[in-house]
């Protein structure tokens, strides 16, 4: 029994002291192949590793170089992850009964590419995603990590449809005095290539290895003038989940955050946002959010995003109400864009699906206003929709529906405007001189095919009605047109009262006709018709008075308005008047048929 005991100290002896040598030799080996051998049985994929040093001692010094972890088949580059060098020191006991504490962290060069396969696969995913658990999880694991660099580094992530998302980590630290201390987080980088900085007070490692509390925290995101700021806690903080808490958000102007978009710059417009934001697993709701876009006032709204899965897209929904909505600074913006809308393509496949409704009490442009505005529309798979948009402006109502479709559902694209009701005396106030009073009514409808709007501009067919029944005319117009020898005894006044006006458009590719062009009165007909050409800016218009219907002083001479559309030249027109106009515009697209069809303009006088 003695000897047998001897022999199993002796025994546990020799095997710490081989052990022990072991470790102390551990300077000595080379162990890159080993680390590249285990990784690659964890990733099931290739992983190289160009050289692993551990230098034993009461803290293990661990020296890692040249990293590569190839990425998955059909990837767009053949390497997923690089990591030019690591070091850390790890305190050597942690090691056995834990949690690790890490001294120092330092890492040098670091790149990562995020991708989906053509297949949808995510390319930073083995296997099935495991469920997703509404449980916090352990993480009494954490090490401690007091000193943490991070250098020279990226995460770029290609989209479904080839968009790149790209981070730049110029600099980083995670800094702490102890376990239970609070942390501070600050990075200097970009993205898309415009500078960014982060700045988090965090709270301890402690608690944030006791799942049962939230864990809080204030996190910070400045470019230039520009801040995002969220202060709460997250009951799942290493998966930014369960989030609760407030989002402010200060741009003096638009410029930092489309630039991170890839847009240009949004002149002087400027952005004040704050709202209650929460997350829950896949779900982003920002809540009674309000805030203001230059002296446009946002009223409690809601904003939610829910993250796809598995080649899925984002799918983000709003509904934004405005007391005030002022359009001059969206306009400043969309100047800025210049032409970017003509290339507007409708994708099969959208990275972000959006839908929502927009509604604003009072709505402004330039000097002109309106009331009651409401705008709800959609982008999903191969289709861009604005179910409607209606407003109050000049005490008549505005309805505008539309929608475009993608290349492979043929590109379609049509467009329904109305207005009914639209009162000429309320652009006489607004300063807009138009020589009639009474109501004007218009329909507007429009069809095109085309990848991009540009494309679809070049083959629209466009047809317009206006018309308008009772009302006046201004007598000093109607003998104008007629060309009255009275006029040179006496000024004429008032208003003739109007039987009925009709004016049509069609238009295809930018070069149309106008006819019939019409306004009857008690005192006279007034008719024309002409062509027009957008692209050429050109203008060729007849118009004259109907000498059966004027009297006996009127010179009846057709007037001709030619040239330049925004500069035309205004002439006597030869031949005796109009030929009779078109009285069935069969050209029109159907819906406006029988619109202009029975309007009492057509009908014999």
């Amino acid at each position: 029994m003695r000897r047998l005991t001897y022999g199993l100290i002796g025994l546990a002896g020799g095997i710490m002291a081989f052990v022990t040598l072991s470790f102390m030799l551990l300077d000595r080996f080379e162990l890159g192949p080993l680390l590249a051998w285990s990784a690659s049985a964890v990733f099931g994929r290739t992983v190289t590793v160009a050289g692993l040093h551990v230098i034993p001692g009461k803290w293990l010094i661990v020296g890692v170089e040249g990293v590569r972890v190839a990425n998955i088949p059909g990837g767009s580059r053949p390497v997923m992850a690089e990591l030019r060098q690591l070091t850390a020191e790890v305190e050597t006991l942690s090691l056995l009964w834990g949690p690790a504490n890490v001294r120092r962290l330092e890492i040098d060069g670091f790149s990562l590419l995020l991708e989906y396969a053509k297949d949808g696969t995510r390319n930073w995913r083995r296997g099935k995603a495991p469920p997703r658990s509404a449980e916090p999880g352990d993480r009494s694991w954490v090490p401690s990590l007091p000193d943490v660099r991070v250098r020279a580094s990226e995460i770029t992530f290609l989209t479904s449809s080839g968009a790149t998302l790209r981070t730049r980590l110029d600099d980083a630290t995670l800094l702490t005095t102890g376990p239970d201390a609070p942390m501070r987080l600050s990075a200097v980088g970009a993205y898309h290539e415009t500078p960014l900085r982060l700045d988090a007070d965090l709270q301890s490692i402690a608690v944030l290895r006791d799942a049962s509390v939230p864990y809080g925290a204030d996190v910070r995101f400045t470019s230039g003038d520009t801040t995002l700021r969220f202060t709460g806690t997250l009951t799942r903080p290493l998966d930014v989940d369960g989030a609760k808490g407030s989002l402010f958000l200060h741009a003096p102007t638009l410029g930092a955050i489309l630039a991170m978009g890839g847009a240009k710059s949004g002149g002087k417009t400027s952005l004040e946002l704050s709202g209650a934001l929460t997350r829950t697993g896949d779900l982003w709701v920002l809540a009674e959010t309000t805030g203001k876009l230059n002296d446009s006032v946002l009223m409690p709204s809601t904003i939610r995003l829910a993250e796809g899965g598995r080649a899925q897209a984002d799918d983000v929904t709003f509904d934004l109400a405005f007391d005030r909505l002022n359009l001059d600074p969206l306009l400043v913006v969309a100047i800025a864009e210049g032409d970017a809308g003509s290339s507007l393509v409708v994708e099969r496949r959208p990275d972000t699906l959006l839908g929502g409704r927009v509604s604003a009490r009072t709505l402004s442009f330039r000097r002109y206003g309106a009331k009651n505005m409401t705008f709800s529309g959609s982008i999903t798979p191969g289709q861009i929709k604005f179910d409607e948009l209606a407003m109050t402006v000049f005490d008549g109502r505005f309805q505008a529906s539309g929608q475009a479709e993608s290349a492979d559902r043929g590109g379609g694209l049509k467009v329904r405007a109305s207005m009914v009701g639209l009162d000429l005396r309320q652009l006489h106030r607004a300063g807009i001189a138009v020589p009639m009073l009474g109501r004007l009514d218009w329909q507007i409808e429009a069809e095109a095919t085309g990848e991009t709007l540009a494309s679809a501009a070049r083959t629209a067919h466009v047809s317009a009605v206006m018309w308008m029944t009772g009302g006046g005319l201004s007598r000093d117009l109607l003998e104008k047109a007629s060309i009255d020898i009275r006029r040179l005894f006496r000024a004429p006044k008032g208003m003739v009262p109007i039987s009925c006006l009709l004016g049509v458009i069609d238009m295809h590719g930018g070069i149309g006709t106008i006819s019939p062009l019409r306004i009857r009165t008690n005192d006279g007909t007034i008719a024309g018709q002409g062509r027009f050409d957008l692209p050429g800016d050109r203008i060729d218009l007849v118009i004259a008075s109907q000498s059966a219907t004027t009297s006996d002083f009127a010179l009846d001479i057709p007037l001709r308005i030619s040239g330049s559309i925004m500069e035309p030249d205004v002439g006597l027109a030869s031949g005796d008047g109009l030929a009779p106009a078109d009285a069935d515009p069969h050209d029109l697209l159907p819906a406006l048929r029988d619109v202009a069809r029975r309007n009492a303009c057509n009908a014999p006088q």
